[in-house]
């Protein structure tokens, strides 16, 4: 009995603490408790230091850490006089981990980020990833162990209510994983909160904690996010805004209006979240070289580590008594001797970039020495251009600067991979070449080095799930190879069922025999080519090396016999806010009616790709394929060229098991026979920049096709299509859509005038532009879309849409999600849907274990 009402004695006092309301100063005490929205209110605000951290996610690597040690050499230092620190959350795949225990004895924090990098949504999970992860950085890295407490969940998914609990139980003391929108700069900056009284904020990314739900004593760092350059979109990670910059100017004053916003009022910490390969950009390192070059000139401004920052809101004091905090004290004295500042690169300042909208470029110029005493602060822009609400605070640009800063030049030429060369290059070529400067020597007295070769491990394929059996069914009711059937969510579209089509052509025999006649091209479907030579299938063009133009599914099978293939192809950097994304799109197990997984295609830059993401996916099987460097339309072919021969020595160095074999033109416009003669030198194999629109949702498309006789439709650019022929080249052409209404074509899903405004609007936009292929000639339907809709909250309804669609797919047991270079292995060997479970270029990769 006594027993039992211990129990409920219990239950009720626990029930009663996850109740009450969080009250500052009597139920939550610092340095032990603090409510979350708590603000110490304070008369003088400039007594009290504004806090920067910088947290970075994901591997450690030789390319990433010399991003670091340029970013954050011992020379820059704190007004204490000690060097400036951040933050490191560390994945183990693809980890060095002498290059962590370099930056941990140069004071750096280390946190843990997991050991697979995959979603952790289960206790289990967490808890076998969180301990392992902690423990191969403390023997790996030779980190103590009870410097190792902070957790960043990957892709910011978290374990829900039981996260706090099972990180707390194995000795960490923070989490920094829960976003926080802020709309526009002024709005609320919550400060880290402990759990005692659950969790509060509005949850971005399910699940979360609880809001009643008490975790006693545990601290969570909440990702404030940043507002783009453009003021228009909330950014979580400095490197996941829609709006991203254009050059080292635009790089400079996005971080800074940040700051201002921050600097300029109650000075909460102010955390940037990020990942390195943001600074693959050159103009983006600038920006941030420059960025953190004003704030070490700052007087009041402290660069520390996220724990330096926590300990600092458990005991909030002004700058006078800084010293007083054990942590605040120069660390890395104790772990490693530091070599004396060396002098920093200066550039050329021949030219200087023009300031971005509402933001003024009255930037003084600035000196390329870091003065060590008197720091004062230096104003690099007018903040009162910036827009902010009425009731801005005094400005930066008030306080007396006496310290001048050099402008940022601008990037005329391409940007240019990884870190600043020893010897810069003029902006222009009638200026005098900069004298070489000297070597930078970084932490430990090691001098800058070149580029080393990439630390990553051995590609091999992703380890896949032995095949399942997936109940399939058919949309249509002419006889498929099963007796099952499938009925179909009606939708509105004309001739919505295969047996109530036309024909696609008259040159069918009749007697039920799956094999085609030989089609005959007409006039109006072939043209001459400048050999005066006209395309015969079988006769002067043959598979696999050859086809025809043609509007039948290729080697006369019908279209009962054909597989319809969808494949989707992404134009854009692979990113952060991106990857999740293709993750949750293309998971494994989503399946083909084979058993293997469905894939995609990714168009990506030579700039602004996060590696490791990048890597990941190509083990998953995604195709990579290349669009250069370029983000507007290329004007001449000579810049293309030095692009792509670029771009593919950057991917063979990163991918080297994966093959590139296709390209499409930025902005898909294409640059005439010299973008062809291109691609053929290089021996790539495809192009997928030529468009081919539909007047109506009726009009029947040609297959892809080989431009050994030229190109044959008209040309949607209205200039820059192909004139000449190229033997073997195949054009996989971006077929337009019909927006959600069926009045305009799109030649993006996510570009159309109409967007779609719901998920079931979004689905049925994507049904019906598939049923015009599925009850048609069978050609691919290709779904091209960039990251809008990954862009913004307003887009989650097309996001599910998108992700409704795919689920459909996967239950129809003629239709394979491919990615083009699949698409292409089928059409060189046109196999039937009977004879594909044993297609070899479409097996499985060969497991392995990791």
């Amino acid at each position: 009995m006594k027993l039992l009402i211990i129990a409920v004695l219990c239950f009720v006092v626990g029930g009663v603490w996850s109740l009450a309301s969080c009250r500052q100063g009597s139920n939550c005490r610092l340095p032990d408790c603090l409510c979350f929205g708590y603000s110490n209110q304070v008369r003088d605000i400039k007594k009290y230091p504004q806090i920067v951290y910088f947290g970075f996610d994901d591997a450690v690597t030789s390319i990433m850490a010399n991003h670091y040690r340029y970013l954050f050499p011992p020379d820059r230092k704190n007004p204490n006089n000690c060097p400036i620190t951040m933050s490191l959350y560390i994945q183990h795949k693809y980890t060095d981990y002498a290059i962590v225990n370099e930056m941990y004895k140069a004071g750096m924090e280390i946190g843990v980020h997991s050991v697979t990098h995959n979603n952790i949504d289960t206790k289990a999970k967490l808890l076998d990833e969180a301990t392992q992860q902690r423990l191969n950085l403390h023997k790996r890295a030779k980190v103590p162990l009870d410097e190792i407490v902070g957790w960043r969940s990957p892709n910011l998914k978290t374990a829900g209510d039981d996260q706090p609990d099972i990180l707390q139980q194995i000795g960490y003391t923070y989490d920094v994983s829960l976003t926080y929108t802020r709309r526009v700069l002024g709005d609320t900056k919550p400060l880290p909160y402990t759990l005692d009284y659950g969790n509060p904020m509005p949850c971005m990314i399910e699940p979360c904690p609880l809001k009643g739900s008490p975790h006693k004593g545990f601290w969570e760092i909440p990702i404030n996010s940043l507002t783009g350059i453009k003021q228009q979109y909330p950014c979580p990670y400095v490197d996941g805004c829609y709006n991203r910059p254009e050059n080292g100017e635009e790089a400079f004053q996005y971080l800074y209006q940040n700051f201002a916003d921050y600097y300029e009022g109650n000075r909460e910490p102010l955390g940037f979240h990020m990942h390195a390969a943001w600074f693959e950009t050159l103009h983006n390192k600038l920006g941030m070289d420059r960025f953190i070059k004003y704030m070490v000139s700052l007087p009041d401004v402290y660069i520390v580590t996220a724990k330096q920052m926590l300990d600092w809101v458990q005991n909030p004091v002004p700058i006078s008594r800084l010293h007083t905090l054990p942590s605040w004290s120069c660390r890395s004295s104790t772990r490693n001797t530091i070599a004396p500042p060396p002098p920093r690169i200066q550039f050329p300042s021949n030219e200087i970039s023009k300031p971005i909208h509402n933001v003024a470029s009255n930037n003084p110029q600035r000196s390329s020495m870091r003065p060590t005493n008197n720091r004062q602060s230096v104003a690099p822009v007018n903040p009162s251009r910036i827009m902010r609400p009425s009731n801005t605070r005094q400005s930066v640009a008030s306080r007396t600067p006496t310290r001048t800063m050099q402008p940022l030049i601008r990037m005329t030429s391409k940007p240019k991979y990884l870190y600043r060369p020893t010897t810069p290059s003029p902006t222009t070529p009638k200026r005098t070449q900069a004298p070489k400067a000297p070597q930078r020597i970084w932490w430990g007295g090691q001098t800058e080095r070149p580029l080393p070769q990439s630390q990553y491990q051995t590609y091999r394929p992703v380890h896949q799930q032995p095949p399942t059996k997936v109940t399939r069914q058919y949309i249509r009711n002419t006889p498929p190879p099963t007796t099952r059937t499938m009925t179909m969510a009606p939708i509105k579209r004309r001739n919505p069922f295969f047996q109530n089509r036309q024909p696609v052509t008259n040159n069918r025999y009749n007697s039920g025999s799956s094999i085609r006649a030989p089609l005959q091209q007409n006039n109006q479907n072939t043209r001459l080519t400048a050999d005066n030579a006209q395309c015969v299938q079988g006769d002067n063009c043959r598979l696999p090396d050859c086809l025809c133009r043609t509007t039948a599914p290729p080697r006369g099978l019908l279209e009962r016999d054909t597989p319809q293939m969808v494949y989707f192809a992404f134009d854009g950097p692979i990113e952060g806010r991106v990857y999740s994304e293709y993750i949750s799109l293309f998971d494994p197990s989503r399946k083909n009616p084979d058993g293997c997984p469905i894939s995609a295609t990714l168009f990506v830059a030579k700039n602004g790709n996060y590696i490791t993401y990048l890597q990941n996916l190509a083990n998953r099987g995604f195709e990579v394929a290349l669009r250069g460097g370029h983000r507007g339309a290329y004007k001449d072919i000579g810049t293309l060229e030095t692009d792509l021969d670029q771009e593919l020595s950057i991917m063979k160095q990163y991918l080297p098991n994966s093959t590139f074999t296709g390209w499409r033109s930025p902005a898909t416009k294409p640059l005439g026979d010299g973008q062809y003669q291109a691609l053929e030198a290089r021996r790539l194999t495809y192009d997928s920049t030529l468009i081919i629109a539909s007047e109506s949702s009726q009009d029947t498309m040609p297959w892809p096709y080989t431009l050994d006789f030229g190109w044959k439709e008209s040309c949607y650019a209205l200039e820059g299509c192909p004139n000449q022929s190229y033997r073997g080249l195949w054009e996989v052409p971006l077929y337009t859509v019909r927006d959600y209404l069926d009045k305009f074509n799109c030649i993006y899903a996510d570009g159309c005038m109409q967007n779609p405004t719901t998920a079931e609007e979004t689905f049925q936009f994507l049904l019906s532009n598939f049923l015009r292929h599925y009850n048609g000639n069978r050609v691919p339907f290709g779904i091209n879309l960039r990251h809008l809709w990954f862009s913004h909250n307003v887009y989650v309804p097309n996001k599910a849409g998108l992700d409704k669609f795919i689920r459909y797919l996967v239950e129809i047991a003629d239709v394979y999600i491919v990615n083009i270079n699949q698409l292409l292995d089928w059409m060189r060997n046109p196999t039937p849907l009977s004879q594909l479970k044993s297609y070899q270029p479409w097996i499985c990769p060969t497991p392995y274990t990791q």
